[in-house]
């Protein structure tokens, strides 16, 4: 299976091994896919998927959910030690919401519907960067 921090290892090896990363990620998609069209499951009248912009039913993510995603992260640890020794925190890839609308454009090509984050509030998690990040890929027509 795909790693659940392509975007993070994508965005640390766009020079050279992005092919790579882009190879595992069609293969993943294929199985996911296959997997899904053996058995689509039953949900309860009423079911919702909560999101940050609106609630959606369930049937209406027809492709693969990659489930555990951090689109916004800072690493706990990494903020702990900057604060300690007094400089300031280093920017975390996923500060560059420019770059994460392009990787989950990128990953909705290849037949990803959905991203849940696993992110924490206490892994300093932007819910502001991680809207303009829906609404990056809403206005290309994807929710």
């Amino acid at each position: 299976m795909y790693s659940a921090c392509w975007a993070w290892a994508r965005a640390s090896v766009r020079c050279g091994g992005r092919a790579f990363l882009h190879a595992r990620l069609k293969a993943s998609v294929r199985t996911l896919e296959s997997l899904a069209a053996q058995a689509r499951p039953a949900f309860d009248r009423g079911a919702v998927i909560r999101t940050l912009l609106s609630d959606v039913p369930p049937e209406s993510i027809t492709g693969s959910v990659l489930f555990h995603e951090h689109l916004s992260i800072r690493y706990p640890l990494t903020k702990a030690l900057a604060e300690e020794q007094g400089r300031p925190v280093p920017p975390s890839f996923s500060d560059d919401v420019d770059l994460m609308v392009e990787e989950t454009k990128a990953a909705a090509k290849e037949g990803i519907a959905c991203f849940v984050d696993g992110g924490r509030p206490d892994m300093d998690r932007d819910l502001a960067a991680l809207t303009r990040t829906i609404e990056g890929n809403t206005r290309a027509g994807r929710r």
